[in-house]
């Protein structure tokens, strides 16, 4: 663990999350870890493990809880994935910025990355395609790319 991650085993609340690991569960509920403490914590863990989901209450904690771990953790995919939609007060140009960063973490996981994903309960419990029909479905376009028009046209019309 680099520089102030070598800190956790000496705190009483890695314990029961290392125990967790060492016995391989895949879920594990923290809690009455706050402030910095909690960041340390998700760290510690999304470093040994990955991908990694990471859920909080709120949106506003998502965000700081994500900007945390990017800080402790710089090498690794520390990801925000956002609540989906907006409330109408919004500008739709945040809608497509926040539906562009879902999109990303998807296809990220599709391709086989392991990134740390924070995201708000709200955001999660929105329904999404299952994995194996969206890994399916992707069609990856970049600028530059030369297609032909008929070809694009056919496999987005099999997309559905």
């Amino acid at each position: 663990m680099p520089g102030i991650l070598n800190l956790l085993p000496r705190l009483p609340e890695w314990r029961s999350v290392a125990r967790g690991l060492e016995n391989n569960l895949r879920q594990q509920l923290v809690f009455g870890a706050g402030g910095p403490v909690r960041g340390l914590l998700m760290a510690g863990w999304a470093e040994r493990a990955g991908p990694v989901l990471i859920v909080t209450p709120q949106e506003a904690e998502a965000r700081v809880l994500a900007s945390d771990l990017k800080s402790l953790l710089p090498a690794h995919g520390v990801r925000l994935f956002p609540s989906w939609p907006l409330p109408t007060f919004q500008v739709m140009a945040q809608g497509r910025e926040a539906m562009a960063q879902r999109l990303g973490i998807l296809q990220e996981l599709c391709l086989g990355g392991s990134p740390i994903v924070v995201a708000p309960v709200e955001a999660i419990l929105r329904r999404l395609t299952p994995r194996g029909a969206f890994c399916q479905q992707m069609l990856s376009l970049s600028g530059g790319m030369t297609l032909e028009p008929g070809l694009l046209f056919r496999t987005l019309l099999a997309l559905g």
